[in-house]
């Protein structure tokens, strides 16, 4: 399904679970079945399904190599010019990632 509307596009596949035979190893597989979401607003593109969720900001200019990371595997250098805010509750839990322009 998508929908258009001043400017935002949404996508939403949805995917049924299904068991496959895999010919190289000769075994069966099972596929789960898995939903998809897809939001793109200006320059943010937000994809999220059941297991992950990632916000992206595509660049005007030509790019250079990306690289990632752990937050916990980041230099200190590299955190301090990352607008970056984790929440969490009592028990450690992630709650809510904000991220500032």
């Amino acid at each position: 399904m998508r929908i258009h509307k001043d400017g935002a596009k949404l996508h939403v596949s949805v995917f049924n679970g299904y068991t496959s035979k895999w010919d190289k190893i000769g075994k069966e597989i099972n596929v789960a079945a898995d939903r998809m979401v897809i939001l793109k607003e200006d320059r943010l593109i937000f994809e999220a399904s059941k297991y992950i969720a990632s916000l992206r900001i595509k660049s005007v200019k030509k790019q250079k190599p990306i690289y990632g990371g752990f937050v916990w595997e980041l230099p200190k250098r590299i955190l301090k010019r990352m607008p970056i805010i984790l929440s969490y509750d009592r028990y450690g839990k992630l709650v809510e990632i904000e991220l500032l322009k």
